[in-house]
């Protein structure tokens, strides 16, 4: 996670020399909006007890999916209604780029352990 956290900064730092500020607010913004569904979804299901039993380990990872959707989807509406004045292309340009970066990374690792 702190590969997308430094992404998300040097993404929003470039925009904001390039774009101006509020180009530059808004993609940080979208990183904002994936990192904290992702640190969430990672404390639900990642720092837990080791002694769970398979089934609370599956339920925590639906409840953490779930909380994850969630969450981004009250970060994003809360975005675009409370924030003045936003460039989304920015926004939504930074989420994505996060979340490709993210899947990709979840493959690289699949492929690493699929080794084994």
């Amino acid at each position: 996670m702190l590969l997308e956290v430094v992404i998300a900064c040097v993404t929003s730092a470039l925009v904001m020399l390039l774009k101006g500020s509020v180009a530059g607010f808004s993609a940080l913004l979208g990183g904002v909006i994936f990192l904290l569904p992702v640190g969430w979804f990672s404390l639900r299901v990642l720092v837990r007890n080791g002694r769970n039993t398979p089934r609370e380990v599956v339920s925590n990872m639906y409840v953490g999916v779930m909380g994850k959707l969630g969450l981004t989807a009250v970060l994003f509406s809360m975005v675009f209604v409370l924030i003045k004045p936003l460039e989304p292309l920015y926004l939504l340009g930074a989420y994505i780029l996060l979340q490709m970066t993210w899947w990709y990374l979840q493959l690289r690792l699949d492929a690493r352990f699929l080794k084994l």
